[in-house]
This record gives C-alpha cells, sequence and structure tokens, in this order.
C-alpha cells in the first residue's frame, strides 16, 4: 500500500539560509542569527566549487562593533562557553546535495579583540580543500558520501503539515503565523518532492522525483513559487 507523501515541513531560514558560493562576503545581524544554548548563532551553507573529502573553513577581513548594552550581558555565558576566542569558534557540517558538496557552517558571532569582546558585523568566508582522494577510490569516497552526516530536521524551527493528495497547495502568511512563523519570507518547505511514496523505501533505487536519480535518504527542499506573501 502506497504511503502518500502527506507531510511538508516548513523551516525557518533564520538557521536554514540560502546556499551560496564558497567565497561570500556576509552582512551578520541579529535578526540572521538562531538562538543556541543562549548565544547567538550565525549559520550559512557553502557549496564549494572543487570536491574533496575535507575543508577548512577561513573566516577573511572581519569588521567589528562594539557589543550593545543587551549583548554585553551575555557575556559571562560567552566566557563559560567559549573562553575568550580572537575568532570565531566556527563548525561545519557536510552534506551532499545532487552529487555536489554542501557545508552547512556556522559560528557565534562574539569574539575577544584587542581586549574587548566585539561583534563581527561582516567577514568572507572561503571553504578550502584540504584533501582529495586518489581516483582510484574516488567510487568508495562517492559511496561513502551517499548517505548524509546529519538531517536536515537537525537545525532550524519546524512544522509538520499534512496534505491529502498531490498537487498544488497554497501556504498563506496567516497559516504560517498559526504555526510560529512570523517571517514567511524565511521559510522554506521540504519533504519527498510532493509525489507518492511506497510504503518500503529503496534506497539504492533510481527517483524521477529527485535529479540524483535516487531515492534520497533525507527531506528534500520542495520548489515553491512567491507571490504576494504567499507561498505555492
Amino acid at each position: 500500500m502506497p504511503l502518500l507523501r502527506s507531510f511538508l515541513l516548513l523551516a525557518s531560514l533564520t538557521t536554514l539560509p540560502a546556499v551560496a558560493d564558497e567565497q561570500a562576503f556576509y552582512h551578520i545581524t541579529s535578526q540572521q542569527c538562531a538562538v543556541v544554548d543562549s548565544l547567538p548563532v550565525f549559520t550559512q551553507e557553502l557549496r564549494p566549487e572543487q570536491i574533496a573529502d575535507t575543508y577548512r573553513i577561513e573566516l577573511l577581513f572581519p569588521e567589528y562593533r562594539a557589543l550593545t548594552s543587551a549583548e554585553r550581558r551575555l557575556v559571562p555565558t560567552l566566557r563559560r562557553q567559549l573562553g575568550a576566542p580572537t575568532s570565531p569558534l566556527i563548525r561545519q557540517t557536510r552534506f551532499t546535495d545532487r552529487g555536489k558538496p554542501v557545508l552547512a557552517v556556522s559560528f557565534c558571532p562574539f569574539v575577544w579583540h584587542k581586549g574587548q569582546w566585539k561583534y563581527v558585523t561582516s567577514c568572507q568566508l572561503r571553504a578550502m580543500p584540504l584533501h582529495t582522494a586518489p581516483r582510484a577510490t574516488r567510487g568508495q569516497t562517492d559511496a561513502a558520501e551517499r548517505w548524509t552526516t546529519q538531517s536536515v530536521l537537525a537545525q532550524g524551527k519546524w512544522a509538520k503539515i499534512r496534505v491529502k493528495q498531490e498537487g498544488i497547495y497554497q501556504i498563506t502568511p496567516t497559516f504560517l503565523r498559526k504555526l510560529g512563523f512570523n517571517s514567511p519570507e524565511r521559510v522554506k518547505v521540504y519533504g519527498y518532492g510532493g509525489l507518492q511514496q511506497n510504503e518500503v523505501l529503496a534506497f539504492g533505487a533510481e527517483s524521477a522525483a529527485i535529479d540524483s536519480k535516487r531515492v534520497a535518504d533525507d527531506l528534500t527542499e520542495v520548489p515553491t513559487l512567491r507571490n504576494a506573501g504567499k507561498i505555492l
């Protein structure tokens, strides 16, 4: 019995931003940060042009500002959780989209700079490849990378909605607010491509719903049309 792909997931782009190239320049505001363990965290996804096994994320040309009074109240938490880093402590998670590497990069934008706590207002992020597997072993590496290391559900704010059948659905700002999303422009829709899904998922089989032709092992983003604040 086929199981209808009836669940669409909405993710706040506060923590799931649009994918960018690996050398873009970013302006970091408090509105772009999600609060994680009482501290703001900026997250960005990078698409390196060169495929490699591992990458080093470089934060270049940072610009700073003084902390606001509200941010100064976070200093005890900063010291307890981060110490006094002179450069943002960067975390990265790698996954594969349509056979290409994507790096989810995140960091808290507070640093200890010239004897004071500062907020990083802008910087450039660069993904530097560290090691590329020999061509003879590339097939084994690609097979290992077939499976995502972290689901998209691990970050962001999510809500699950049910649809009764395949088709085009309209999501209104009012409906989003009822789900707790106040910024429709920062919402993405995830699911299984909007089609019916067999009850038994054959991950090694081909799928007409996704470009990779293989059944995804994680939720994939559903194409949307945005018009007058509504999402189709």
